[in-house]
């Protein structure tokens, strides 16, 4: 479910933010209540950190870890 809220919200951005959404999440995992999601890159989790927390919260759900594939 917080998958699909937060691919109608990307829907609902412009076109160059749709194009960086593939591939942007590597990794979604839902442990005992907390969402871990693993970013391609900073980039990736500053342009849509907001788009699949807020499908993680609209469910009733608030904790969350994050990582990044590509190390800086």
């Amino acid at each position: 479910m917080t998958w699909a809220h937060a691919n109608a919200t990307v829907q609902g951005m412009s076109n160059a933010y749709r194009q960086q959404w593939s591939g942007a999440i590597t990794a979604l995992d839902d442990q005992k209540g907390t969402i871990y999601v693993t970013w391609r890159d900073a980039l990736s989790r500053l342009m849509f950190e907001g788009a699949i927390l807020g499908g993680w919260e609209a469910h009733g759900e608030h904790m969350h870890h994050h990582s990044l594939t590509e190390k800086m």
